[in-house]
Order: C-alpha cells, then sequence, then structure tokens
C-alpha cells in the first residue's frame, strides 16, 4: 500500500489527492440496508470483540436493536468491552461476557478474528489509540468494523450548514472515508472497504416525499451516500493480502 507521504511531502499535492481517491473509489462497495444484519453476518461462526457494548445506558439492552445480543448469538464467542462499570456488572449477572476495560487506554492480552466498534469511534478522545490497541487484539487474518455516522448525510450537512448543530453532544468527531482512511493507516491498519448503510423511507407522506428528493439529488448531482446516515468501514493489518 502506497501512502501519500511516498508520493510527496505535501498532503494536499494533487497527485496524493488523485491517489487517494483511487483507493477510496476501489474500496467502496455496496450499501447495505441494515447496519446489525450485517455486522451479525460478518461474526458468524467467529471469536468476536465488541467494543461499547452498553450503548450509553441498560435502556439499549432492552430493545430488540441491541447490537450486542446479535452478535453473541451469531459468534462462536463474543466478547463485550465497556467502561461504565455499573451496566457491565449488571451484564454479567445476566450471563454475559463483558469486562471493564478501556481500549483506548491499554490492549486486551488476547486475540480475535472480528473487532467490532459499532458507533464509537466517534465518541472518545483517542480514536488513533483504540485502533492500535484493536489491530494489536487481531488474530491472523482478523478484521476490524468500524460503524460510524455519516458527516456528509444529506440532512446533518443541511442542519450544519445552516448552523443547526444537532450531532449528539457526546460526540468529539466525524469521519468520513479520507479520514478513516489515514486514521487507519496511522493505527498500522488498511482499509480494506467501506460502505454506506441505506436510511429507510419513512412510512408518512412527508417523510417519503424528502426520501424521494434525496434520491433525486443523489442521482443527478451528489454522491449516493446523502442517503446513508451510517458508514461501515472495514480494517486488515498493513501488509495483508486483498
Amino acid at each position: 500500500m502506497t501512502t501519500w507521504s511516498e508520493i510527496s511531502d505535501d498532503p494536499n499535492s494533487v497527485a496524493v489527492l488523485s491517489s487517494n481517491q483511487k483507493t477510496l473509489d476501489s474500496s467502496r462497495q455496496m450499501q447495505v440496508e441494515n447496519r446489525t444484519d450485517y455486522l451479525v453476518s460478518l461474526a458468524r461462526g467467529k471469536k468476536v470483540l465488541d467494543i461499547g457494548v452498553v450503548e450509553h445506558s441498560l435502556d439499549s439492552v432492552k430493545s430488540g436493536r441491541w447490537l450486542h445480543r446479535h452478535l453473541v448469538e451469531s459468534a462462536s464467542s463474543c466478547v463485550g468491552l465497556d467502561v461504565l462499570e455499573n451496566s457491565v456488572r449488571a451484564l454479567q449477572a445476566e450471563g454475559y461476557d463483558v469486562r471493564v476495560h478501556d481500549l483506548t487506554t491499554t490492549p486486551l492480552d488476547e486475540t480475535f478474528d472480528l473487532i467490532v466498534a459499532g458507533d464509537v469511534i466517534e465518541h472518545v478522545g483517542g480514536p488513533q489509540r483504540l485502533l492500535e490497541h484493536a489491530r494489536l487484539s487481531l488474530a491472523p487474518g482478523g478484521r476490524i468494523v468500524v460503524t460510524t455516522p455519516n458527516p456528509y448525510m444529506l440532512h446533518r450537512a443541511v442542519h450544519g450548514l445552516r448552523g443547526d448543530f444537532r450531532d449528539s453532544a457526546d460526540h468529539v468527531a466525524l469521519f468520513g472515508p479520507s479520514h478513516m482512511l489515514e486514521l487507519g493507516h496511522r493505527a498500522g491498519l488498511r482499509l480494506d472497504c467501506w460502505r454506506g448503510v441505506r436510511l429507510k423511507t419513512p412510512t408518512h407522506l412527508r417523510g417519503r416525499a424528502i426520501a424521494g428528493l434525496r434520491r433525486l439529488v443523489a442521482s443527478t448531482i451528489l454522491s449516493s451516500d446523502v442517503n446513508c446516515d451510517t458508514l461501515i468501514y472495514e480494517f486488515v493489518s498493513l501488509g495483508s493480502p486483498r
């Protein structure tokens, strides 16, 4: 894998930006309909590490959308991590193999086939350390999957341009594809592929009209990813074959 610094000492040079664009174009994959279903398909039969299992509060656990439960049901084994000690203890009492651990501080002395960071990286102050320490826990041929809000989703971009900042108060950054390409490389990882998760079309009339407008815009002047609220990035260790 060629890094931009091997092309030029100017990260804004035409050659560098062209090379990055080619990398992102070639690694871009078809969008998926459902984030959880896709992650579950990757986890099937594998030894999995799930980072950030609590999802803010134990109320998430009661939801049918709780990612960790679905991963546990699909994987051959699944370890969960979170920094919310009381919530982790409650999950342990229910029989889940979850641990109090901050992966941005120290790595684990264990390896996994698949490491999932579902909507976590936008919350942490040390995203590079998160990926670095996750890489140290990758088994040979393993994969790190990061999901995070799409900063270029049409509604999010329009609100920001209006000065209407509706993003979660706990978010410290949003990551587009070029950011994740560089962040992954700094952590010793290669961005193997990335894709969007399509927004569901609302059932009410106004929502369907807005969804139709988004599709029209995406098909004529903008990327189809304006219709995606979430992006999924998949990393392997640098030097791993495609």
